[in-house]
């Protein structure tokens, strides 16, 4: 009996393929959309809708430049001591180059929050090369996160 090793192969090559597609992360959500996050409170029936979108005040920046992101929150009441977490340019290490907690008192309906941040170089040793970065905004109420945001940025040299 003669084996086709061919086939073998390409059926191993394909398993593989497929492992590997299930455990990647979902893919990032486009820049400038905003996202919709639902909480209960209080039990209630009515969901807690928040609505969050992040926007920079430029598409590209230079390394080390300081960038400054807009925050629109639209909340169903006032939150005192919401947290907003900034974050993102991660590195091939898997840190965040920008990592910003900051603590606001949100009134109920639209605020716009404004976080200014550092950009970090690019370095081949701190593993930031040129090129597109994703960074995220979260809302959070009481230690849980209510609302999430992203978009893009690009770094160049």
């Amino acid at each position: 009996m003669k084996i086709d090793y061919t086939i073998i192969i390409g059926v191993i090559v394909i398993v593989m393929l497929i492992a590997v597609l299930v455990m990647l992360p979902p893919a990032a959500k486009p820049a400038h959309k905003e996202e919709n996050s639902s909480q209960d409170t209080n039990g209630s029936e009515e969901p807690w809708v928040v609505m969050m979108g992040i926007f920079a005040d430029q598409e590209s920046y230079r390394e080390s430049s300081r960038a400054e992101f807009t925050i629109r929150l639209t909340v169903p009441e006032s939150m005192p001591s919401a947290e907003i977490r900034l974050y993102g340019v991660e590195n091939r290490y898997g840190a965040y180059k920008i990592d910003r907690n900051e603590i606001f008192d949100l009134a109920a309906g639209e605020n716009i929050l404004r976080i200014d941040a550092q950009l970090p170089p690019c370095s081949s040793c701190a593993g930031i090369t040129p090129g597109n970065y994703s960074v995220y905004s979260a809302l959070y109420s009481n230690g849980t996160q209510v609302a999430n945001s992203s978009m893009e940025i690009e770094l160049v040299k």
